[in-house]
């Protein structure tokens, strides 16, 4: 019997938590060992190529990786096959695997004048935005828009765009508003950011933004627009705007290419240490 089915069959005999405890005492028992789980690399490969660690054009070598993050060689290969995949690396024989893509990581909370990533400043400098609008039109209220927006008025105001980043599509970006007129989108930092926005749009301050992110299936039309093929995976971020006295006033939906944006928040807890001197 494998080592995995004696675990199996040790789950089954006893409780998860006396489980997990033998476990843990195994591997305190074991020491340092070489990990193998091509997930655990994937996603410390794909933070390098984030953050600008792996360059583009920087070439990963299988005997390097293998050293440098501890792992085994079946590991590394299933790493660059997903990597591929995805679009951040380029496979060719008799040149080796390179980066070839990048990862945009963008604010899950951006509403600064200018729009954009909280790593742009450390990679280069801040990219230009701009939008293409798609659709504008008013339609029926729905049932989960209802909902969203706790409001019982007959229609709302749809205006979808897409947006590009350095001219690369990074996003299709969908904006449900309540009131007289659509909602201005702008890219321009005079605008104010979405703040000033918001302001303008419904006569008073944003007080709240209600964010879930989830992951979605590209469908045809939205992989024409961002370049990814249809059955990929989306990043799907849908926000809820409230103004001071409690109302929702808008709602939006954003859809990234799953595989290369990130979205990220930082969490302050506790005192700010100071920078190094």
């Amino acid at each position: 019997m494998c080592r995995g089915d004696r675990e199996a069959v040790a789950l089954g005999r006893i409780g998860g938590h006396e489980y997990m405890t033998l476990v843990r005492e195994r591997a305190r028992s074991a020491g340092v060992v070489r990990q193998q789980s091509p997930l655990r690399l994937h996603a410390l490969l794909r933070s390098g190529i984030r953050l600008g660690l792996l360059p583009s054009m920087a070439r990963l070598v299988e005997g390097q990786l293998v050293d440098a993050y501890a792992t085994s060689r079946n590991a590394v290969r299933e790493t660059m096959a997903l990597l591929a995949e995805e679009g951040l690396v380029s496979r060719r024989p008799g040149r080796g695997t390179v980066v070839a893509g990048m990862i945009y990581e963008l604010a899950l909370e951006d509403i600064s004048p200018r729009r954009g990533s909280l790593s742009d400043t450390g990679r280069g400098g801040q990219h230009e935005y701009s939008n293409i609008e798609i659709e504008t039109t008013c339609i029926p209220l729905t049932p989960s828009l209802r909902n969203r927006l706790s409001t019982n008025q007959p229609s709302v105001w749809l205006t979808e765009w897409l947006i590009l980043r350095g001219g690369e599509p990074i996003c299709v970006y969908i904006n449900y508003s309540l009131g007289g007129s659509a909602r201005e989108l702008s890219t321009d930092e005079a605008s104010g950011g979405l703040e000033a926005i918001f302001r303008r749009t419904y006569g008073d301050e944003l007080a709240r933004i209600d964010t879930a992110v989830e992951s979605v299936t590209c469908d045809e039309r939205t992989g024409r627009a961002l370049g990814v093929e249809p059955g990929s995976p989306l990043l799907f971020r849908e926000r809820v705007m409230i103004d001071t006295n409690g109302r929702p006033r808008e709602c939006n939906h954003t859809f990234f290419p799953g595989a290369k944006v990130s979205l990220r928040a930082v969490t302050e807890v506790g005192p700010v240490p100071a920078p190094p001197a």
